[in-house]
């Protein structure tokens, strides 16, 4: 996604400015994606930048107000500077220069907390701006104290500023920081400093081939002149400004220039002239709209065409994830399938039908490799008297305690399963006899102890179990028939006990 957002500042920098907003807002999609804050951050500057590119300055705060939600609170001091800045910027092009002027302080804070020196020089020069404009709109209201007090704050910002930003000879910051100085000089009275200062924005200028830029050093010096009532030099920078500013790229400026010069030469007498500057101040006025409806039309099907694809992401995402929340629902069902299949409802333990599979296929390979397999029987003592006695609800819970007590009493690599009724067979592979006769007695031994009055009030469970080896048998049937007369056996001698044959094998 940072890829995406500076590869976005990387075309605006080349001036295309529909590529920017195709990758800005495919960064800022994809963010949104994410639902990562510091990413939908960057993001939201990305498409701020571009906005303010093409003259969308509604847009750019409404991008800065969602970023925003993510950067106020946040650690990062630089991105939280750049929104700060952009605040500035994008209030001060929509004239709310009042508020402009508190959010360029608000950077101007965190450049500090930085311990940027470039970055604190170009909140200053940022700062400057609005106050130049406050100023000119308070002079031509006749309210010269308050012109004269947003001039000297402008003045002040650039006495900071220029220090900073000519350490790293950043030449455009340099020439907006200078012009700003001087269109304060100026308003100030201080005519020949303002001229004599726009002298270094005129050199940098020139160097850099910045057309643009010199057409505005023309028009600041006419601004300058004009406002000190040198009309005739006003002019005469004026049509230096027309002459570069023709061969710039930016509407914007020759607009203003043309719209100064009108007025000037109008002032001079001169209203052919000035007739002339009107209607080519109309032409480049339509032009400016007409591009730029023609931008936003561009733009607006390449949104279009980002959201319909984001939209399709989003539609696939959630098939496949509906796919796999039904895989898995289907796994779940399976599982709980092949559970029901294999185990007994009441116990938990394994049922019948997987006893005798497990059985067949331990007996088969007990009696290939001549290894021992014992069965354990296990018959609840006089269930049948549990039942009458305390009802079959009691009954059944006394089963499925017993399924606990044999998970818990066996071996983890022996296999415990309901035989039927009240009756349990455990599957204890390849052990020698003495230990098949302890675990037998272990869970003989369990059942016993356990308090079982926690089930019914005055309850008390017992169980007999008969144990052998079976791996010499035909057959498990004929090994269940064996284990089953042990089981009798300890019935008759009492129950509660263990009866083992060694021998049966």
């Amino acid at each position: 996604m940072f890829v995406q957002t500076q590869a976005a500042l990387l075309a605006l920098r080349r001036g295309d400015r529909i590529e920017s907003a195709r990758l800005a807002w495919s960064a800022l999609a994809l963010a949104n994606d994410l639902a990562q804050p510091q990413l939908q951050a960057h993001a939201h500057l990305a498409v701020t930048r571009v906005s303010l590119a093409i003259g969308d300055l509604n847009d750019a705060l409404s991008e800065l107000e969602q970023g925003w939600a993510h950067v106020k609170g946040g650690l990062d001091l630089s991105l939280r500077f750049w929104y700060q800045t952009n605040f500035g910027i994008a209030l001060s092009d929509l004239d709310h220069d009042d508020e402009a002027v508190e959010w360029f302080r608000q950077a101007a804070t965190t450049a500090q907390e930085l311990g940027a020196a470039t970055l604190i020089g170009l909140s200053a020069a940022n700062l400057s701006a609005p106050w130049v404009d406050i100023a000119g709109r308070a002079y031509a209201r006749g309210d010269r104290d308050a012109a004269m007090q947003a001039w000297q704050a402008a003045l002040d910002a650039t006495s900071i500023a220029l220090p900073l930003i000519q350490q790293r000879n950043v030449k455009a910051w340099t020439i907006t920081a200078v012009m700003n100085r001087s269109t304060a000089l100026g308003g100030l009275g201080r005519t020949d400093e303002a001229l004599a200062g726009l002298a270094l924005a005129f050199e940098l200028a020139t160097e850099s081939g910045n057309l643009d830029a010199l057409a505005k050093v023309h028009f600041n010096r006419a601004q300058i002149s004009h406002r000190a009532g040198n009309v005739a030099t006003a002019l005469a920078e004026l049509k230096l400004a027309i002459d570069v500013g023709e061969a710039g790229q930016s509407l914007t400026t020759r607009i203003t220039i043309f719209e100064l010069a009108t007025v000037v030469a109008e002032q001079s007498g001169d209203c052919v002239q000035a007739l002339a500057y009107s209607r080519r101040h109309h032409v480049l006025y339509v032009e400016a709209a007409t591009d730029r409806a023609i931008l936003r039309s561009k733009l607006l099907a390449v949104r279009m065409e980002t959201d319909r694809a984001q939209a399709e992401a989003v539609a696939e995402r959630e098939s496949r994830l509906s796919l796999s929340k039904s895989y898995r629902a289907l796994e779940v069902k399976a599982k709980s399938l092949q559970h029901e299949a294999t185990h007994d409802a009441l116990t938990g333990l394994f049922n019948r039908r997987e006893l005798i599979r497990y059985l067949s296929a331990s007996h088969a390979d007990a009696a290939s490799s001549d290894r021992r397999l014992y069965l354990a029987m296990l018959d609840v003592d006089h269930f049948k008297s549990i039942n009458d006695q305390h009802s079959h609800l009691v009954g059944d819970r006394v089963l499925r305690q017993i399924g606990s007590l044999l998970n818990i009493a066996s071996r983890d690599r022996d296999f415990a399963a309901r035989f039927g009724g009240e009756e349990f067979i455990v599957v204890m592979g390849d052990v020698r006899p003495q230990q098949a006769t302890l675990v037998a007695e272990r869970l003989r031994q369990a059942i016993q102890d356990f308090d079982w009055t926690v089930v019914a009030p005055g309850l008390q469970v017992t169980a007999s179990l008969g144990v052998c080896d079976i791996a010499s048998l035909p057959d498990p049937v004929s090994g269940l028939a064996e284990v089953d007369k042990l089981l009798y056996a300890a019935k008759a001698q009492g129950r509660n006990r263990v009866v083992c044959d060694i021998a049966a094998g």
